[in-house]
């Protein structure tokens, strides 16, 4: 019986060291969405998600010259398969001006790891028609495979 406590204990504490090292890897993104615009209202929902603790919020309202910021995390939980798994993020983006046009974007955060290399960042548009730029840690090229990013920044232009 001391024997079967002894293993037991052994084995919590290593579940725990594991969790421990996985909850401590997890990494905070401050995200910034700016609408620039004059006259266009933006309406950012959050759609998919995958190893991510916090998403920030789930739909977003911005008018002409309004900014939003907080922070996301990303999950490393080893038993989710997140401990080395990429990290993805997506947000559907509306466009409205007066006019009245419509504009839509699809955007992407990801995180991906690349064998023994650092994580590669990178954070932009599929099938966009919205007047859109980035950067991260306030450079554009840190949005396009940028290592060790800490900001990203969506601004929506005129």
């Amino acid at each position: 019986m001391k024997l079967f406590k002894k293993y037991l204990a052994y084995g919590l504490s290593l579940s725990m060291m594991l969790v421990a090292n996985s909850v401590l890897a997890n990494k905070y993104y401050n995200v910034k969405f700016i609408n620039k615009s004059d006259d266009a209202t933006v309406t950012i929902a959050a759609t998919d998600s995958s190893c991510m603790y916090d998403i920030g919020p789930e739909s977003i309202t911005l008018y002409p010259h309004q900014i939003i910021s907080f922070d996301i995390q990303d999950s490393n939980n080893f038993f989710a398969g997140c401990d080395g798994g990429n990290k993805r993020e997506e947000w559907d983006v509306l466009y409205t001006n007066p006019d009245p046009e419509t504009k839509y974007c699809h955007v992407k955060f990801l995180q991906t790891a690349l064998g023994q290399k650092p994580w590669m960042l990178y954070f932009g548009t599929v099938d966009c028609s919205i007047p859109l730029s980035f950067t991260c840690n306030d450079q554009e090229s840190k949005c396009n495979g940028g290592e060790d990013v800490t900001s990203m920044t969506m601004y929506i232009n005129n």
